[in-house]
Parts: C-alpha cells; structure tokens; sequence
C-alpha cells in the first residue's frame, strides 16, 4: 500500500464536544499552517472549523457516533491520512468507544503521528513533519518498521 503522492500532507481532525473549544482554539493559533494542509475531519468538528474558522476547505466524513472515526481509520490503513489530531475527552464515556480505540490504535500501529491533546497538537503542528513534500512515503506498520521482528 503507498500512499498517494501529494504535495499536501492530508491530516485527520477529530474533537470530542468538550475538547472542540480547544481544537478551535489551536485552530485559530495555527490557522495558516492548517490551511497547507489537505484537512479532513468528522462532521461537526469539520462544520466548527469552517464556521469558526478560516479553514472553509476541510473534507468532512460522518461524525464519530455515526461511522466517521471508523472511515478515518480506513483511511489510515490505505495511507491516505499521514497524521492525526484527535483531542479526546477522557472523562466521558462514549456510546462508540470501540470505534475511537480502533482509530487510536490504527494511528499507533501504522505510525502516524497522533495528538491527543493540544500541546502535543502544537508541537506536531509547529514542527517540519508536516510541511509540504513532493512525495509521502509508504506507511509502515510498527512490527514491519522494528528491528526486532
């Protein structure tokens, strides 16, 4: 599985309701990085953005309850998605926590980067992993990449 050659990085965006304010937030702060970016999110955090925001171009998916964490996870899988930032709310149970823990474990096992949190989102966002490239490599699962296997 390749990923698809791009001149955009394409991140996933992901905010459970009370972690949105935040991903609002950091979306303000980052704007501009963002909008370099081929941006995909769940359906409400993606309508948020585009109305709170200036990033009107993100690809919207369902939202999580509805399967939309589920098709990100394909996503990953077929190397069309290179990062994720999912702000969690870990005080909250979720109706579809098993969908969230696949996505989670996804994101680890093909080796993306993942922010669950906004600091972590900030230095993902400020660092040079995501700027444009000419060419995205193959994603590798952690046991493929590990010299131990």
């Amino acid at each position: 599985m390749e990923r698809a050659v791009s001149k955009k990085p394409r991140v996933a965006l992901v905010a459970h309701d009370h972690s949105k304010p935040a991903l609002l937030s950091l979306a303000r702060d980052h704007e501009s990085t963002l909008k370099e970016l081929d941006l995909v999110a769940t359906q409400h955090t993606g309508e948020l953005l585009a109305r709170h925001t200036g990033l009107t171009s993100v690809r919207l998916v369902a939202s999580g309850p509805l399967g939309g964490d589920l098709v990100l996870a394909s996503e990953i899988v077929k190397g069309r998605i290179h990062a994720l930032i999912f702000l969690c709310d870990t005080t909250q149970t979720h109706p579809h926590q098993s969908d969230i823990k696949a996505l989670l474990r996804v994101a680890t096992l093909y080796n993306i980067p993942l922010a669950t949190n906004p600091a972590t989102a900030t230095l993902l966002l400020s660092s040079d992993m995501l700027k444009p490239a000419t060419h995205l490599e193959k994603p590798r699962r952690i046991r493929e990449a590990s010299p131990l296997h």
